[in-house]
């Protein structure tokens, strides 16, 4: 398949919609720049009529300085007779603050400010960016309008699982939830299987009863699994004896009745419901060498919690209904918004009886629109971009752009579907489907490298042997990159000592030594494997270089699977003596370093606690040993030292501040390391 290729530069800019499907490193950005610049020149259109769309604020603001950048750069290259050129350019620049350059939301929450009366709305919301309020004032309605008034099982069941306050808060926020498509509840069940499973739960405290040293004996010699109910036991039996009394004296009370079946205590426990759901949840196999049969309690037990699963399930379909109208009224009625009611809102605008007005005349605004990252598009997002310059959706035809790649659609999590970069790709003709391929990353032999380990294997499960079906998803085509020449000599490496491969693309291979081989040996041996490599690349007598400079340690990268790999990665470096920095996105309070911090807060807090001052003077700190501390604690003269100084520290923190005692730790940190 050979793509028809957008050249920035040249390509004609044509009325419709235009999809631009980009590898990675091939110049996106340039090239809606590029594009913004030839609809001020070529088509003369302002620049405040050019709406451009993005999916972060760093994004937006990134492309808005990079445009206005390169309208800058276009107008320092004009000749001076060029008056027209330069007359353009200076009007964009000029007006470029009304450059409509936004995220999805803000372009929403223009519109809901622009056109109030047509969404439907009031124009003075207050926008929040945290709705955990609301939503825990839904959650509390919920469970007073719902359990106050249900049968006794569902009573105590709400006090478990999924169904307390914190989890149904937690499950709220969930915003799949909201994009996902709504099941019915059957709402008439519910008193039924309440009585049902308050029914079964009874039979599980008598089986408990009669059985309990059976239960005993498997669960020490004849269970293959059950460590939960076996180390829970204690707790397990005098919650069920707890509720067995009120049973055995319903029973002494209607002993002479034939409705013993129909027994009800005022409400389970809770506690004891929401033990066997935590331990009892799975099932419990027996041993091939126990002769003796598994007790039928754990069978019922099983049947009881996968029926309290349904339950939970039941009522959460509920609870997402009442959500959803209670979380919409409730901002309602504050006149509050969130950034995710913005397209919302927006979305039932077009919906409504006004949304042909709304649509139209946001239309007439712009003459192009250019949506960046399209593939990230989640339906909403989609619903609304189409539905207002979707040429088959209005009389007139605009300059309408799609950039993406449905190879980097990452953002699934957040709602995104690549459905929709699909289908607006079916129903555009070939014509208007262009590609950008060039890689100006990347060196051309690494580019020609990849493109051959992607292609190596073409043989699929279907029986299709076409190197541009590479995916699962048989509508995304893999396009190869080419590399830019202009990288093959300044980025080409080169290994002078001949011990190292200037291969641009190498698999290394781990032989496995033995079968017992674990996972926290192999991971040495690979580290072991990169940190020499890493230390052959820095050898500065091998005169390893990239082009005509020698390799740096900034020039190398290790990619990691998670947080915890890149830890022990680089504890590893560490211990090779390999400098490296970590990059990764996670609070800094998860750090090794603020947990010390707060050991040494703590001992300052209280300094008369022995075991506070102990766990700060084992930390890297202050680096002393175990022989140290048996030493303190023996000579009670050096103990008082150390405890005297904690005290200094503590009257300096509450006299001058945490700044200032800190300082004096760290100048007896310097003492001791001297």
């Amino acid at each position: 398949m050979t793509p028809l290729i957008f050249e920035p530069e040249q390509t004609p800019l044509e009325f419709g919609e235009t999809l631009i499907e980009a590898n990675a490193g091939t110049g996106k950005t340039y090239t809606l720049c590029k594009i913004v610049e030839r609809l001020v020149l070529d088509h003369g259109i302002p620049i405040e009529r050019i709406l451009a769309v993005t999916f972060t604020n760093s994004a937006a603001q990134e492309l808005k300085e990079r445009i206005r950048k390169n309208l800058l750069e276009a107008k320092d290259k004009l000749q001076s007779e060029q008056i027209r050129a330069r007359t353009l350019l200076s009007r964009a620049l000029g007006n470029f603050d009304d450059a409509r350059i936004y995220t999805v939301h803000a372009f929403c929450k223009r519109l809901l400010s622009e056109f109030s009366f047509e969404c439907g709305v009031r124009p003075d919301s207050e926008l929040i960016t945290d709705q955990s309020q609301i939503l825990k004032q839904v959650v509390q309605d919920f469970r007073r309008s719902f359990f106050s008034d249900t049968v006794p099982f569902i009573a105590a069941l709400s006090m478990t699982g999924k169904l307390t306050e914190g989890e149904l808060e937690k499950y709220s926020e969930d915003k799949d939830l909201i994009r996902g498509p709504k099941k019915k509840a059957r709402k008439t069940s519910l008193e039924t299987e309440g009585k049902e499973n308050l029914a079964l739960f009874i039979s599980l405290v008598k089986k408990w009863n009669q059985e309990k040293k059976a239960i005993q004996e498997f669960l020490h010699h004849g269970a293959k699994n059950g460590s939960k109910p076996r180390n829970a036991w204690d707790q397990l039996d005098r919650l069920f004896r707890q509720e067995l009394e009120p049973l055995s004296f319903e029973e002494d009370q209607h002993a002479e009745s034939s409705q013993v079946n129909e027994i009800q205590v005022k409400i389970p426990n809770f506690q004891l419901i929401k033990l066997i759901r935590q331990v009892l949840k799975e099932e419990i196999k027996i041993k091939e060498s126990f002769s003796i049969a598994r007790p039928k309690f754990f069978d019922l037990a099983l049947q009881f919690c996968n029926r309290c699963e349904n339950l939970e399930r039941e009522i959460l379909l509920l609870f997402e209904e009442f959500a959803a109208i209670g979380l919409t009224r409730l901002k309602s009625s504050l006149n509050l918004r969130t950034f995710d009611d913005l397209q919302q809102l927006v979305a039932d605008g077009l919906d409504s009886d006004q949304g042909s007005a709304l649509a139209e005349k946001v239309f007439l605004q712009y003459d192009a629109a250019l949506v960046d990252e399209f593939q990230d598009t989640d339906p909403l997002q989609f619903d609304i971009l189409r539905k207002l310059f979707s040429p088959k959706s209005q009389k007139l035809s605009k300059r309408i752009f799609y950039i993406g790649d449905p190879k980097q659609s990452i953002y699934k999590f957040r709602g995104a579907d690549l459905n929709n970069y699909l289908d607006v790709k079916a129903s555009l003709n070939s014509s208007s489907i262009r590609s950008l391929t060039t890689n100006y990353r990347t060196h051309p032999e690494l580019v020609e490298a990849t493109n051959s380990f992607l292609t190596l294997n073409t043989k699929q499960e279907d029986g299709m042997s076409d190197s541009n079906h590479l995916f699962y998803d048989k509508r995304i085509f893999f396009i190869k990159s080419k590399g830019n020449e202009l990288n093959s000599k300044d980025k080409k490496f080169e290994c002078r000592s001949g011990d190292l491969s200037d291969a641009p693309f190498n698999l290394r291979y781990l032989p496995q030594i033995h079968q017992n081989e674990n996972q926290e040996v192999v991971e040495e041996r690979v580290v072991k494997d990169m940190a020499g490599e890493i230390l052959s690349l820095l050898d500065y007598e091998k005169k390893n270089t990239i082009g005509t400079a020698r390799i740096k340690g900034s020039d190398i990268a290790v990619l990691c699977r998670n947080n915890k790999e890149a830890d022990l990665i680089q504890s590893k470096f560490s211990q090779h003596q390999i400098p490296s920095v970590l990059l990764a996105t996670r609070s800094i309070f998860k750090t090794p370093e603020a947990k010390h911090f707060k050991y040494l807060m703590e001992a300052l807090l209280n300094p008369f606690d022995i075991k506070n001052i102990k766990k700060v003077l084992v930390l890297p700190l202050f680096g002393l040993e175990a022989n140290d501390i048996h030493e303190l604690i023996e000579e009670s003269k050096l103990w008082d030292a150390w405890a005297n100084k904690f005290f200094e520290w503590s009257e300096l923190w509450k006299m001058k501040g945490f700044s200032f005692a800190l300082q004096n730790v760290f100048k007896e940190e310097i003492r001791l390391k001297k």
